[in-house]
């Protein structure tokens, strides 16, 4: 399901970020995972890079961008050279469910609507896990629905919108709890611009209308002492 986002009407769709609310939610979780010049970010799922670009120009983190399509890759390498932060960020093709990377080396996973997008959402949790430092964090954003998604959202746009294999809210915290993440905030992402797709689900029928963009900021669990403590 990567083809798809390499398209026009992706584009048109998204923007050049490729995922709902733009760099301006790429910022926000920014801000909420306290990132800082002294942080190794892992953005998973990167797509054309311009989350990562904007990461290190705003926050001075290093980051590099893992994404499954070997085009975006080449694009993406090709756009961080020309805005002076190519020392910061670099991007390598890769599987979300088997990330190429050492364990216990980033400070930071963050993965913009493209978990809900992910066939084995379990193993890409428990990859995130495994790449993190101990205290290390996860900003997620993701779609969030109550009932079915309507079948005339279930196509190739709805993929490209995030839209149609999007979980309840209780499915997100339990693929991260059970990863071995503690989720300390969970909020509705509001004043973002979310595109042309999400402006079609709110129209699509009630159980849609119930949707909600939303973040997710989790923390690696600290390991249990002998005596039970943490």
């Amino acid at each position: 399901m990567t083809e798809p986002y390499q398209s026009d009407w992706a584009r048109l769709l998204l923007g050049d970020s490729f995922h709902p609310g733009g760099t301006a939610l790429t910022e926000y979780l920014g801000t909420l995972l306290s990132l800082g010049s002294d942080q190794r970010v892992l953005d998973v799922a990167a797509g054309q890079g311009a989350s990562a670009i904007h990461l290190a120009q705003r926050f001075g983190c290093s980051v590099l961008g893992i994404e499954y399509s070997s085009v975006a890759v080449e694009n993406a390498s090709q756009a961080v050279l020309a805005t002076g932060v190519a020392h910061l960020v670099t991007f390598e093709q890769g599987d979300a469910e088997n990330l190429p990377v050492p364990a216990a080396s980033f400070d930071v996973v963050l993965c913009e609507c493209a978990f809900c997008t992910f066939p084995q959402k379990a193993m890409a949790a428990s990859e995130f896990v495994r790449v993190l430092r101990p205290g290390g964090r996860v900003g997620l954003s993701d779609l969030t629905r109550k009932g079915d998604i309507p079948a005339d959202l279930q196509g190739l746009l709805a993929w490209i919108a995030c839209i149609a294999d999007a979980q309840p809210l209780e499915d997100y915290v339990h693929y991260l709890t059970e990863a071995g993440l503690t989720v300390q905030l969970e909020t509705v992402c509001k004043g973002f611009k979310m595109g042309l797709s999400l402006g079609d689900a709110e129209a699509s029928g009630s159980e849609t209308r119930k949707s909600n963009f939303r973040c997710f900021l989790a923390r690696t669990r600290s390991p249990c002492r002998a005596d039970g403590r943490r």
